[in-house]
C-alpha cells in the first residue's frame, strides 16, 4: 500500500511540474530595454500570449515557444524549468515593419490599406528641421504654407494648408490625441520619436478636420537603461541653440522622458542670391489672370518676380524655448499610467510683413502653447483598454512696430478625453469607444495709437463634440487579405458667443450630426506585390469667422491711414463641408533586394466646400465708407462652393543597396511625390443676379506637382544625406490689387539640402546641415520669402 501511495504522489508531482508556468522576460539585446506586447505562440496548444508592462509572460514548463515582435528577428525557444530571459536582436532588414497607431488599433504598416507614410527619428534628424512644417515638406510630399515668422500649416490631397482657426482640413494629433495646436510651428520637436501621416478621408476614425488626412506626432517613451544627451550648435544669422534629452527606467516599474531646448536667431535673414535652379530653368515669372464680371478671362499679364535677391530682410529675428516631461508607472502586471506636460514659448518674434507692404505692417509677437495629459491603459484578458485625458492652451500677442504695446491677442483652448477598448480575437481586431472634445477661441484688440479696447475682427466661439466610433481590422487567407471597416457618429455643437465691442455679427448656436463610414482592403498578391484600396468620408464644420467674422484689408486697414479697403464678412447660412475619397494602389516590396515602390491613384469630391466669394458688386458712386472713413472697393464673404474635385496620384520608391550586404550599411535612393490632374472648385457667382450662373476657380496654395528625392548613406553611426524638393505650379489671389484681385500663378522652385552626422570618439557626434544649397530666393507664400543658403553645426554628447 505504501508503494502504491508513493507512486501516486510521484505521478501527481510530475503532473504538477508539467503544468507549472515559467516566467519568461524579453529584452532588446543591445539596449536591455524590456519588450512589451511581444507575441509568444505555444506550438503544442497554439495558444498566443502577449508580454506585459514588464516584458514578461508565463508559459508552460518544457513547452516550445515561438517568439516574434515587430522589427526583431523571431526566435523559437524551449522553456526551462525556472524563470529565464530571452534577448531579441533587431532585424536590420525590417524596412517597413513599424506599428502605426494613428489607425487606433495599432496595425503594422504593411497591413494597412490606407496610404500611410512614417517619418522616423533618423529621417527627422536628417532634415535639420527645427519645426514640424520643415520636416513634413522635406519628407512627405504634402503641401505647406509657411512664413519665416514661426507660422505654418499643412494640407493633404488638395486641401489648402491652414495655420489658424479651430476647424482645419488636416487633423494634427499628438500620440493619438488632439494636439491642441493651430500652428505647426508650436509643436515641440525635441522629443519626437516618429511622425505618422495617413492620407485620405479619416473622419471614421477621428471625426471633424480629418478631410485630407491625419498627421500623428509620436513622442519618445524610453525604457531600460537611462540615456542622456546634451547638444549645442551655431549657424547662419548668428543663430545659437542648445538642448538636453534624457529618458529611461528609474526602476522596474517607473520610467521617464525629459527634454529642453532653446533656440535664438539674433540676426535678420538674407534672401537667396545665386538662384542656380531658378536661372537655369527660367522660373522667374508670375502670371496674373484678370477676369470680367462674368468671370471670363479679360487679360493675362506676366511679371518678373525677381525681387530683393541677396537682400537682408529686416525684422526677421526670433527665439523660442521648448520642453516636455513624461513619467510612466506600471501598476501591477497589466495596468499602466503615463502623465506628462509640454511647453512651447516664443518671444520677441519679429514679423517683417509682406514685401509689398514694405515696413508698414511690421510687428513683434509672442506665442506660447502649454499642454498636459494623463493616459491610463490596461491589458485585461484579450482587451487593451485606454483612457486619455488632455488639455492645452495656445496664445498669441502682437505688438506693431509703430505702437510699442499689444494691439491684438488671441487664445485657443482644447480639452477632452478618449476612451477606447481594443479586442483581439484570433485574426480580428475590434476597436470601439467614445471621444469628447471641447475647443474654444477668444480674441481681443486695442487701438494702435490710443491703446483703447476696440472690437476684434472675429467673434469668440466654442465647439463641443461628442462621438461614438467602432472599427475592425480582419485578416483572411493566411493574412494575405486584410479588410478594415470603420463607422463614427459625431454630434457637434457650434456656439458663436457674445464678444465685447463686436457688433457686426449675430450670436448663434448650431448643432450638426454627422455619420462617417470608412472602408479599406489590401491583398498580398504573389511575387511581392500588394493591391490596396480605401474609401472614406470626412467633414469639417465652419468656424466662427466663416459664420460671423468681419475684417478689412488694404492700406486703409491702418487706423492712421485713410484709404481703400476690401471688406470681408461672415455668412450665417454656411453648411458643414463634406468630402468623400476613393483611392486604389499597387505596391511592390522585397526587403531582400531593398526595393519598395508604391503608386496610388486618388479622387476626392467635396460638397459644400467653404471658400471665399464676392458679394454684390460695390458701386463706384456714391462710394461706400467704413466707420473709420475708408472707401470700400470690394466686398467678399464665405460661401459653400457647389462642389470641388481633386484627383491625381501619389508615388514613392526607394532602393537600399545595403540589402545585398545584410544591411551592414545603408545606401538608399528615394523619391516620393504627389501629382494632381484636377484641382478646381465650382462656385455660384453672387456678382450676377441669375442664380444659375457658376464659375470655376483653381484651388489656392496647392502645387500641381510636389517631388521629394535624394540619396542617403549610413554606416557605423556615420550618416550623410542629400535631398531635393520641387514645387510646381500654384495659384493664389493677388491682394496687392485690391480692386480686381486677379488670380496669380506662382513661380516654380526647387531646393537642395545636405546633412551629415559624424561620430567623434565613443559617444559624441558632429552634425553639419546646409539648407538651400543653391541659394534660391523662393517663397511658400508670395511676399514672405524664405531664407537663402544657411548652415548649422551642432555638437552632441551622449552622457
Amino acid at each position: 500500500m505504501k508503494k502504491i501511495l508513493s507512486i501516486l504522489l510521484l505521478l501527481i508531482s510530475l503532473s504538477a511540474a508539467a503544468q507549472k508556468n515559467i516566467k519568461i522576460t524579453l529584452k532588446d539585446i543591445d539596449t536591455k530595454e524590456v519588450l512589451i506586447n511581444a507575441t509568444l505562440k505555444i506550438t503544442d496548444s497554439k495558444k498566443i500570449l502577449l508580454t506585459n508592462n514588464f516584458g514578461q509572460a508565463e508559459v508552460p514548463a518544457n513547452a516550445t515557444v515561438e517568439i516574434s515582435m515587430v522589427n526583431y528577428v523571431s526566435q523559437t525557444v524551449q522553456v526551462a524549468s525556472t524563470a529565464f530571459t530571452v534577448e531579441l536582436v533587431l532585424d536590420k532588414s525590417a524596412l517597413q515593419d513599424v506599428v502605426v497607431t494613428a489607425t487606433r488599433n495599432g496595425l503594422v504598416k504593411r497591413n494597412i490599406p490606407q496610404q500611410v507614410s512614417v517619418v522616423t527619428a533618423k529621417n527627422i534628424a536628417g532634415t535639420g528641421a527645427n519645426d514640424l512644417a520643415d520636416v513634413l515638406k522635406k519628407t512627405s510630399g504634402v503641401d505647406i504654407i509657411q512664413y519665416p515668422i514661426m507660422l505654418s500649416g499643412v494640407g493633404i490631397r488638395g486641401f489648402r494648408p491652414q495655420f489658424s482657426g479651430l476647424n482645419q482640413r488636416t487633423l494634427l494629433l499628438l500620440d493619438g490625441r488632439p494636439a491642441g495646436a493651430t500652428n505647426l510651428a508650436m509643436i515641440d520637436m525635441s522629443n519626437v520619436d516618429r511622425i505618422e501621416i495617413i492620407k485620405g478621408a479619416a473622419s471614421a476614425l477621428y471625426g471633424s478636420q480629418a478631410m485630407g488626412g491625419v498627421v500623428n506626432v509620436i513622442t519618445k517613451k524610453s525604457r531600460g537603461e537611462i540615456k542622456k544627451s546634451v547638444y549645442a550648435g551655431y549657424g547662419s544669422y548668428n543663430t545659437i541653440q542648445a538642448g538636453i534629452n534624457a529618458g529611461g527606467s528609474i526602476s522596474a516599474k517607473t520610467d521617464f522622458d525629459i527634454s529642453l531646448k532653446h533656440f535664438k536667431q539674433k540676426d535678420d535673414i538674407i534672401y537667396g542670391k545665386d538662384n542656380i535652379f531658378r536661372n537655369k530653368f527660367g522660373w522667374t515669372e508670375i502670371t496674373n489672370t484678370y477676369r470680367n464680371a462674368a468671370f471670363l478671362t479679360d487679360s493675362v499679364r506676366s511679371f518678373d518676380d525677381k525681387r530683393l535677391d541677396g537682400a537682408v530682410r529686416s525684422y526677421t529675428s526670433y527665439q523660442f524655448t521648448t520642453g516636455s516631461f513624461r513619467l510612466g508607472q506600471n501598476i501591477g502586471k497589466n495596468w499602466r499610467v503615463d502623465a506628462g506636460a509640454e511647453m512651447y514659448s516664443a518671444y520677441d518674434v519679429k514679423s517683417s510683413g509682406d514685401i509689398y507692404e514694405g515696413i508698414t505692417n511690421q510687428l513683434t509677437k509672442s506665442q506660447s502653447r502649454y499642454s498636459t495629459y494623463l493616459n491610463t491603459s490596461a491589458v485585461i484578458n484579450k482587451h487593451y483598454v485606454s483612457f486619455k485625458i488632455y488639455a492645452s492652451k495656445e496664445t498669441s500677442d502682437q505688438v506693431p512696430r509703430t505702437s510699442g504695446f499689444v494691439t491684438s491677442k488671441s487664445t485657443s483652448t482644447f480639452s477632452g478625453f478618449q476612451l477606447q477598448d481594443n479586442i483581439k480575437i484570433k485574426n480580428h481586431s475590434v476597436t470601439f469607444g467614445i471621444d469628447r472634445n471641447k475647443s474654444g477661441t477668444t480674441t481681443e484688440s486695442w487701438n494702435v495709437t490710443t491703446a483703447i479696447a476696440k472690437a476684434p475682427n472675429r467673434p469668440n466661439y466654442s465647439i463641443y463634440s461628442t462621438a461614438i466610433f467602432a472599427n475592425t481590422a480582419s485578416s483572411f487567407l493566411n493574412e494575405k487579405l486584410i479588410v478594415t471597416l470603420g463607422v463614427r457618429y459625431d454630434n457637434i455643437d457650434f456656439d458663436v458667443l457674445t464678444t465685447p465691442l463686436l457688433e457686426t455679427y449675430k450670436t448663434a448656436r448650431k448643432s450638426y450630426g454627422v455619420f462617417s463610414p470608412g472602408f479599406g482592403i489590401k491583398f498580398k498578391a504573389p511575387k511581392n506585390f500588394d493591391i490596396h484600396s480605401s474609401l472614406g468620408r470626412a467633414f469639417v464644420t465652419p468656424d466662427a469667422f466663416n459664420v460671423a467674422g468681419y475684417s478689412i484689408s488694404g492700406p486703409g486697414a491702418l487706423s492712421s491711414v485713410i484709404g481703400r479697403v476690401t471688406q470681408t464678412s461672415g455668412n450665417v447660412d454656411l453648411k458643414p463641408e463634406k468630402a468623400s475619397t476613393f483611392d486604389f494602389g499597387i505596391n511592390y516590396f522585397k526587403k531582400e533586394i531593398g526595393l519598395d515602390v508604391d503608386l496610388t491613384l486618388f479622387n476626392t469630391k467635396v460638397a459644400d466646400r467653404i471658400t471665399t466669394g464676392p458679394t454684390a458688386a460695390v458701386p463706384i458712386s456714391p462710394a461706400q465708407k467704413t466707420d473709420e472713413g475708408d472707401t470700400i472697393v470690394s466686398k467678399t464673404t464665405y460661401i459653400n462652393a457647389d462642389h470641388s474635385n481633386m484627383n491625381g496620384f501619389e508615388f514613392g520608391a526607394s532602393f537600399d543597396a545595403g540589402a545585398f550586404h545584410n544591411y551592414d550599411y545603408s545606401l538608399r535612393f528615394f523619391i516620393n511625390g504627389t501629382k494632381f490632374f484636377k484641382l478646381t472648385e465650382v462656385v455660384r457667382d453672387l456678382t450676377i443676379t441669375t442664380s444659375d450662373v457658376f464659375r470655376t476657380k483653381n484651388i489656392t496654395n496647392v502645387a500641381n506637382l510636389t517631388l521629394i528625392y535624394g540619396i542617403e548613406y549610413g554606416v557605423k553611426g556615420f550618416v550623410t544625406r542629400l535631398s531635393g524638393r520641387y514645387v510646381g505650379k500654384r495659384f493664389d489671389t493677388d491682394f496687392s490689387d485690391l480692386i480686381k484681385k486677379p488670380e496669380i500663378e506662382y513661380a516654380k522652385f526647387m531646393l537642395l539640402d545636405f546633412s551629415t552626422t559624424i561620430p567623434v570618439r565613443k559617444n559624441d557626434r558632429i552634425i553639419i546641415q546646409v539648407n538651400n544649397i543653391t541659394d534660391e530666393n523662393y517663397y511658400e507664400k508670395r511676399g514672405w520669402n524664405m531664407p537663402g543658403r544657411n548652415y548649422t553645426v551642432k555638437y552632441s554628447v551622449n552622457l
